[in-house]
């Protein structure tokens, strides 16, 4: 019913446009193809739908389906591509480092796709396993050759497509977030520009090829995305990174560029018609809409990546009370949860666990192996470092990050903030987190690797024999059901409106209790000594006066004197 409508909306627009175009023979037209898909992440099976209303969660997706829909929607003139992140973020991808979502894309018969973030999580010796797999062109920088030490070129920014008589330019953004969220060892010191410079570079290039069409594959974000198509000319379309909450394609306002944002996981198949004029070399127009993948069990045939010689992965380990979405109260919980299990296989003081690292959200009822591995899938390096309290802001906002990113779930502390209090911080609004239970001793830290390789801090600590997807599944295991864990308390810090590395020093004849329990060392108690000496004898003269507050003593001024004021 579909591909009817389909049909006769395509022959409509082709009406419209024959009449605006005069007497132009139907001849000189012909439509192009484009199908898409982005955010595989190697999930060979079929996944619960977040995109959509309705409970329980229909399923949606899988490798079988995919390649499916793929033949159904395929024409002769028509491309198919993937805009990166491909390669990680199941449990089939750990045996074969993302080489089977490569061989999948390969019985599909892609015509080319770009790096994610995520693809380069196995290091970039397997990132050139993955490209010389590739029965098609992964779209990168050429940097990335250098940095292989390699002879023969292997990574190219853009490639040409002859289809039907078109001659199409595809242009592949690098992602601009590999360098933060990867291991160091991981990236070889390859640094990414941000896209718009990409972009420009490359399109520039790509004029000299005199193609008719041009499309953009960027793993980005549609703020990004619109970016471009405000900012480019010459491109007839840019595909962006998916989402697995709205899969609604964003229209810039000042341009007429179509974006297309697909779904995730295989669940969605872009498809886009370009109505090109032959004789004039011109774009008339551009039709796209997202499809529905729905689940097809394999007849008889082998299905690539699931199958009865993985049936562990299919074991119930864990229950879920409620629903865990990929939205982001759902992450927050997911992501604190996760930082609990953390922290107590480790018995440390204080775990952060970024929720950016969490993929896949949970549905409620029995969960299997195969779907917790889905949520934390990267199987992240954990480190356990000792450090000073005074030192907890380094961590929680490490180098590197921009002030709009989320702040990252943490157990064992609760944040203040400048500003609203009302929603989930970003990192711009963080001034630092207090502890729950106060310490004299150094605090035991458990974080991600990578997460610490982004801080200030010379102490690494030490790398612990359990990674984050290891830690999670032991605790989901042993906990047997999974709810919703003690939520971080979001206070606000007074009068401060900056990250702690940058803010306004805290006046010590104004501070309330709570600004004063920011400082390391301070707590409740002591923060009630210091307001009733200012009020017994009036107030502070000099930073140093807080020597004489029961509690202060040498030591502990020296680490609050560059953080306080008297005014």
């Amino acid at each position: 019913m579909m591909e009817g409508l389909t049909g006769i909306v395509m022959c409509m627009l082709l009406l419209l446009v024959l009449l605006a175009a005069g007497t132009q023979p139907r001849s000189d037209f012909r439509t192009l193809r484009i199908l898409c898909t982005g955010d595989l992440h190697c999930q060979a099976a079929s996944m619960p739908d977040f995109a959509s209303a309705g409970l329980p969660r229909r399923l949606l997706g899988g490798w079988h389906g995919l390649k499916r829909l793929i033949e159904q929607e395929r024409t002769d003139a028509s491309l198919l591509l993937d805009c990166g992140d491909f390669a990680f973020g199941s449990a089939e991808s750990d045996s074969t480092q993302g080489r089977i979502a490569v061989e999948f894309m390969n019985l599909c018969g892609y015509d080319a796709a770009c790096f994610g973030a995520r693809d380069f999580n196995g290091g970039l010796a397997n990132l050139e396993v993955l490209a010389t797999t590739a029965q098609f062109p992964i779209l990168a920088d050429p940097l990335l050759d250098a940095l292989l030490h390699r002879q023969v070129p292997l990574f190219r920014p853009y490639c040409v497509k002859r289809v039907a008589g078109i001659r199409v330019g595809i242009v592949g953004i690098t992602d601009p977030s590999v360098s933060f969220y990867n291991l160091r060892r991981n990236t070889g010191g390859f640094s990414v520009d941000e896209p718009l410079k990409q972009a420009r570079r490359y399109l520039a290039a790509l004029r000299e090829e005199s193609v008719d069409i041009t499309l953009v594959l960027a793993h980005v974000d549609t703020r990004t995305a619109v970016v471009l198509a405000e900012s480019l000319s010459g491109v007839d379309l840019i595909i962006c990174a998916g989402s697995a909450m709205d899969i609604d394609s964003p229209l810039p306002a000042g341009s007429q560029v179509p974006i297309v944002r697909n779904g995730v996981y295989g669940q969605r198949l872009g498809e886009v018609d370009i109505l090109f004029n032959l004789r004039e070399r011109k774009v008339y127009q551009c039709e796209a809409r997202v499809l529905n993948v729905e689940p097809l069990k394999a007849s008889g045939e082998k299905q690539v990546g699931v199958g009865s010689n993985e049936p562990y992965l299919d074991c119930v380990l864990a229950t879920a009370q409620c629903e865990f979405g990929p939205e982001l109260a759902g992450r927050v919980m997911l992501s604190t949860l996760a930082a609990r299990a953390v922290a107590e296989q480790s018995q440390a003081d204080i775990a952060i666990v970024p929720i950016e690292l969490l993929e896949a959200g949970l549905t409620v009822g029995p969960l299997r192996r195969r779907d917790l591995i889905a949520a934390f899938p990267y199987r992240d390096p954990l480190r356990l470092i000792f450090l000073p309290e005074s030192l907890l802001p380094e961590v929680v906002r490490p180098k590197g990050a921009s002030d709009d990113q989320w702040a990252p779930a943490i157990w064992g502390a609760d944040y203040f903030v400048a500003g609203d209090t009302g929603r989930w911080p970003v990192l711009g609004q963080l001034v630092g987190p207090r502890l729950r239970i106060r310490q004299r001793r150094p605090i035991k830290l458990v974080a991600p690797e990578w997460w610490i390789e982004r801080t200030s801090l010379t102490d690494r600590g030490r790398l612990l024999p359990s990674n984050l997807t290891d830690s999670w599944l032991a605790y989901a295991a042993h906990a047997s059901t999974l709810a919703p864990t003690d939520t971080v308390r979001v206070m606000l810090a007074g009068a401060l409106s900056r990250p702690a590395a940058a803010r306004d020093l805290i006046n010590i004849n104004t501070a309330d209790a709570a600004l004063l329990q920011t400082l390391p060392g301070i707590g409740p108690a002591t923060a009630q000594r210091i307001i009733e000496y200012r009020n017994q004898r009036g107030l502070f003269q000099s930073v140093d006066e807080l020597d004489n507050v029961k509690g202060i003593g040498p030591k502990k001024l020296e680490k609050i004197r560059p953080l306080v004021t008297v005014r």
